[in-house]
């Protein structure tokens, strides 16, 4: 039984000092040591990447031209698709466009007959005046003729062939005049119907041409990304475009890459271009990126189901690797401040009497109830401009009077 009990008894002391080590431990996660380094004010905030600059593919132009408003996409490759320039992307909704086609040429059908007849119409209508024309001509030289003649005739007959001649000579005249504008006139019309069928017939065609372009081909190299919506949705089958807004998808330029944030409305005068960024993607944890502010916005949106806003801002990743890809969520880390050479302490360490602030000092075995004067704060530490110096051993906790 002897051995039994050492055996009990060693396990009790190894428990007792593993149970002291503990305590050490604890008490020194109690206090800390005040040292003078750079101090980082940081805003930490989730964006997702996006390419810097897009390659558009977008539907044929002139769709306005032909009134043709909202089209749908009936297919479109997959995102994420890699394409030549060239290849097959989507393919729109032809059925409106098919109407339109079939009352173009309707109308050119029109058009063709209303020419035809208008040039039927002119040559009838020519006809008659030419050969009215010639009639009054001949006439007017029969009443020449008879008015020679009449040297034997009474005064008064040869003054009626004179007033006859004359009569016919006056009507001969002036059929000439009509003639010419007749003739001018119904060449206009001739002239419109022709104009109104070749507008027909390129209105037609250019409907043929954009029906064409209803098959969208890559117009380079690149990756398939599909648009977003202002709703947050992506474009894809059965969205639709607009001539306002004709995009069907993009090429993203994987070379150059940003990352869009938002960032409330308390933090946002915090800041500004070019601060420094420290990106995590999710997708690879254990890298890290740098970049820095491209932009900051100067008008808040509205943070759903909030009364917050927040203001997009643009971060620049100043080197790209290969594996990212637009749509990557990120844990952005910006860099507002960096003070070099100063003290700071956690918050927790701060306690206050009346508006005072002071901190425990730990001096040997004794505990120093001292005043403080701080500077500027992050999230867990502040900086101590007056009160503590390094290698002071600061209490985190307020120890029982």
């Amino acid at each position: 039984m002897q051995p039994i009990k050492k055996y009990f008894l060693l396990l009790i002391i190894l428990f007792a000092s593993a149970c002291s080590s503990n305590n050490e431990k604890k008490s020194d996660n109690n206090t800390f040591i005040a040292k003078k380094d750079t101090f980082k004010v940081l805003i930490k905030t989730t964006g997702e990447l996006q390419a810097e600059k897009y390659t558009k593919i977008v539907a044929p132009s002139g769709l306005q031209k032909i009134h043709l408003y909202n089209i749908k996409i009936i297919d479109i490759v997959p995102e994420g698709t890699v394409v030549d320039s060239g290849d097959y992307v989507a393919t729109l909704d032809i059925s409106e466009i098919n109407s339109k086609l079939n009352e173009a040429e309707s109308e050119l059908s029109k058009f063709e007959n209303e020419y035809k007849q208008t040039k039927i119409d002119t040559a009838i209508s020519q006809g008659n005046s030419r050969v009215n024309l010639i009639d009054l001509k001949t006439e007017t030289e029969e009443k020449k003729i008879a008015l020679k003649q009449s040297e034997y005739e009474t005064p008064a007959a040869k003054r009626q062939l004179e007033l006859n001649y004359t009569k016919a000579k006056r009507k001969y005249e002036r059929e000439i005049i009509n003639f010419k504008l007749r003739t001018e006139q119904e060449n206009n019309k001739v002239k419109i119907a022709f104009e109104k069928l070749q507008k027909q017939k390129m209105q037609r065609d250019e409907i043929i041409k954009i029906k064409d372009k209803f098959i969208i081909k890559a117009p380079s190299k690149g990756m398939v990304i599909y648009k977003k919506n202002r709703d947050g949705s992506k474009r894809q089958i059965e969205s639709t475009i607009s001539p306002w807004d004709p995009i069907v998808a993009l090429l993203p330029d994987l070379t150059k890459m940003i990352c869009k944030t938002y960032i409330n409305e308390i933090d946002i005068n915090k800041v500004s271009p070019d601060q420094k960024v420290i990106i995590n993607v999710d997708a690879f944890p254990e890298k890290k990126f740098s970049g820095k502010i491209l932009s900051v916005a100067n008008i808040g949106e509205n943070i759903q189901g909030s009364s917050i806003k927040a203001f997009e801002v643009l971060i620049k990743l100043i080197e790209v690797d290969s594996l990212l890809k637009p749509a990557m969520t990120t844990n952005n880390t910006i860099i507002s401040k960096e003070i070099n050479n100063v003290i700071s302490i956690p918050i927790d360490a701060i306690f206050y009497n009346n508006k005072i602030k002071y901190v425990y000092k730990k001096n040997k075995k004794t505990i120093v109830k001292t005043k403080i004067e701080t500077g500027i704060a992050n999230e867990d530490f502040i900086i101590v401009e007056q009160g503590i110096k390094q290698g002071d051993e600061i209490l985190l906790y307020e120890p029982d009077v």
